[in-house]
Formats: structure tokens, C-alpha cells, sequence
């Protein structure tokens, strides 16, 4: 609960950043000038349209089907009740919140009702899942994978300029948020098999691998040079999708401790 409070507190934070303190909004605004200027190169365009189009409401529901699967196969109910939770919950509340929040006054029309991401919103839903259903063992390893497609998914909704950087770290929020909530009805917590300072360690290289491929790698989704917008965008993205992952883990792990203990 403590986790699920801390996402909302960020979802809060984000939302007045993005539209309420001047300093936020122009690096908004700037980070999706930046990202537009990298989108002009035909491999730019043809990477980004695949990525994204990996998420969709069919797309979507085939996943959920087979984590539900994997957990009924398991014979854990509760598991496969938490993914649902998850993986419904989160996408709609971010849809509601869009209808709902009104557009800052200095936002394009055309990004009116993006706060928050709906496709970053369903890219970390998915790794959190993930690391739900997979034996303990594999924990990390799933992790590390949903932080990777989350960065991916993140930077390329920027580079598109089809959200601002806020909005993509405020879908984060809300899927870490529903995370948090769906794993009470979960009968077995996480069993932490590597220290928490490790494993944040491990995440966080996995994040800045990714993020130095996206911004340098001449194959990859963008080329940024002096854009430092960007540049700054794709590693704040990334940190907030691994501190989302790493959080979870460590309120999985410590609850089961407390668990062990009672």
C-alpha cells in the first residue's frame, strides 16, 4: 500500500510539473521538439511505428491470456486474479484520468488529454505482470525485460511527439500503482533470491544500457547528438522505470518477510 501511495504521490507531482511549473512544461516542450527532429529519418519512423504498434487492445488481451494461463496452469487462482486486476485496471484508469484531466494552457491541441500515456501505461503493466507469474528464479531477468521495453516504448512515444516525457513517467505511475494494489490479492509474495542493492544494481545497468543504445546506436530508434532534451528525457524515462520495477520487488520481498514472520 505504502508503494501504491508512492505511485499516486508521483502521478500527483507529475501532473503539476507538466502543467502548473513553467520550468516543466518547457522541458516538455522541448524534449518533443527534440524528439521530432530525430523522427524525420526513414529507419526512425519504420523502428517507432513497430515498436508502438506492438500495443494494442488485441495485443493486449492475448498477453493477459497467457499469464492467466501460465498462473491457472500453476494452479494459483490468486496469480492469475492479480494479473487481470493489473493489466484491466491500470489501462482504464489511465483512459478515465485522460477524459477527466484538463489540458495545460500552453499544450498543443493536439496533445490535449495525453496526461497520462495509455501505451507507457500497458509497456510497464506488462513487465510488472510479468514478474508476477515467472518462478522466483527469473525474477531479475524479467525485470530487467520489462524495464528494457518500457524505456523503448517510453523514448519512442517522445521521439513520435506523441506524448511528453511527463506523460510517459506518469503512465509508469499508474501501472506501478495497480501493481501494487492487484498483488494483495496474491497468496505468495516474491521470495528474494539476490540483495535489494544488487538487484538495484542490476537494473539500473540494464536501464542505462538501453538507454545509451537508443540515444547512440546508429540501428536503434533515435540518433541524438546535441539535443539534450531528448537525451535527458530518455534517462529520466528510464529511471522511473526502474525505480518503478525495483520498488516492487522490494515491497514484494518485504512482504514477504513479513509474512515469514507472522
Amino acid at each position: 500500500m505504502l508503494l501504491a501511495l508512492a505511485a499516486v504521490s508521483g502521478l500527483i507531482g507529475l501532473r503539476f510539473a507538466g502543467t502548473h511549473w513553467g520550468r516543466g512544461e518547457r522541458f516538455d516542450l522541448t524534449a518533443v521538439q527534440d524528439g521530432l527532429t530525430q523522427f524525420d529519418a526513414p529507419r526512425a519512423q519504420h523502428a517507432t511505428t513497430l515498436l508502438l504498434n506492438t500495443i494494442s487492445i488485441a495485443s493486449l488481451a492475448f498477453v493477459g491470456a497467457g499469464f492467466v494461463t501460465v498462473a491457472m496452469l500453476l494452479r494459483r487462482r490468486d496469480l492469475a486474479a492479480a494479473c487481470l486486476l493489473l493489466l484491466v485496471g491500470a489501462p482504464v484508469t489511465t483512459e478515465l484520468l485522460k477524459r477527466a484531466l484538463k489540458p495545460g494552457p500552453n499544450v498543443p491541441s493536439r496533445l490535449a488529454g495525453s496526461f497520462p500515456s495509455g501505451h507507457a501505461t500497458i509497456a510497464l503493466a506488462v513487465g510488472l505482470a510479468l514478474i508476477l507469474v515467472v518462478p522466483p528464479a527469473m525474477r531479475v531477468a524479467a525485470a530487467a525485460a520489462g524495464v528494457a521495453y518500457a524505456i523503448a516504448v517510453g523514448t519512442a512515444l517522445v521521439v513520435t511527439g506523441s506524448h511528453f516525457p511527463s506523460d510517459v513517467a506518469g503512465g509508469f505511475c499508474v501501472a506501478t500503482a495497480w501493481a501494487a494494489v492487484a498483488t494483495l490479492v496474491a497468496g505468495r509474495p516474491l521470495e528474494m533470491r539476490l540483495p535489494l542493492r544488487l538487484l538495484v544494481g542490476l537494473l539500473l545497468l540494464a536501464a542505462a544500457a538501453v538507454s545509451v543504445v537508443l540515444i547512440t546506436h546508429p540501428g536503434a530508434i533515435v540518433r541524438v547528438r546535441l539535443h539534450v532534451r531528448l537525451a535527458e528525457s530518455v534517462f529520466g524515462i528510464a529511471a522511473v522505470a526502474t525505480a518503478a520495477c525495483a520498488a516492487f520487488i522490494a515491497a514484494l520481498a518485504a512482504e514477504s518477510a513479513r509474512a515469514t514472520r507472522s
